[in-house]
């Protein structure tokens, strides 16, 4: 999947391969916008909470990561402006 639909993205300025979704939703709070990375689940211990990442020149830092106990083959994070 990573090969076929992953993008580049450059964490603490290293270039890897993400798949990026952009999903709006709706919460107790109102409407939001969630932006996430999925990498390969072998990063999950490179990639940290706080790194900067550049993605289509734009600053962002890796917020809410990955629960521990998921069965997803993809490492994903959360996105944040920076």
């Amino acid at each position: 999947g990573l090969a076929r639909l992953g993008k580049d993205i450059f964490v603490v300025g290293v270039p890897y391969k993400a798949i990026i979704s952009d999903d709006d939703y709706e919460d107790e709070t109102g409407e939001r916008r969630e932006l996430l990375a999925s990498f390969d689940f072998s990063l999950a211990k490179i990639i940290k909470r706080g790194d900067s990442v550049v993605y289509e020149g734009e600053m962002f830092t890796i917020g809410k990561q990955q629960r521990e106990n998921s069965l997803d083959q993809f490492y994903t994070v959360e996105l944040k402006r920076a």
